[in-house]
Formats: C-alpha cells, structure tokens, sequence
C-alpha cells in the first residue's frame, strides 16, 4: 500500500480525508485532533470535523514507519 499523503501547512500536520483518519485511527492508534467545524451547525463547541491535525510527533512516527508522506511547507522534526 502506497503511503498516504499529508499536507503540512503553517507547522502543522492535516489529514484531510476522511477514509485516512479512518486508517490512522484504527490501523496505527494515532488519535490527533478534529479541529474542524461541522457544516451544518458551524457556531457550536461540541463536535468537530475534519481536518485532523497531528502531533509533530505523531506524523514523524508515521513517516519514519513509511505510513504517509508529508507535503507542503517545511515540516522539521529534530
């Protein structure tokens, strides 16, 4: 399975898809956070959506195992 692709926007790592959450969720115990509004009720504080954003560490674990590619500004973990 080919790695996915992850955009890095601003030092932090999104997750756009929702079928990939899915996989990192399930497959990989990465959690991260929802920092999304939901489309129909954007003014509420209770359930969030897409995009999911990880931790630095969470998306170098990820890549240093060959699970996704970053993409997009310069991501630099030490």
């Amino acid at each position: 399975m080919p790695p996915h692709r992850l955009q890095c926007a601003g030092g932090q790592v999104l997750v756009l898809d929702a079928a990939v959450v899915l996989s990192l969720r399930k497959e990989h115990r990465i959690v991260g956070s929802l920092e999304g509004s939901h489309p129909t009720n954007p003014l509420q504080n209770r359930y969030f959506a897409l995009p999911l954003v990880l931790l630095p560490e969470e998306a170098a674990m990820l890549a240093e195992a060959g699970v996704v590619e970053l993409e997009g500004d310069a991501f630099a973990w030490p």
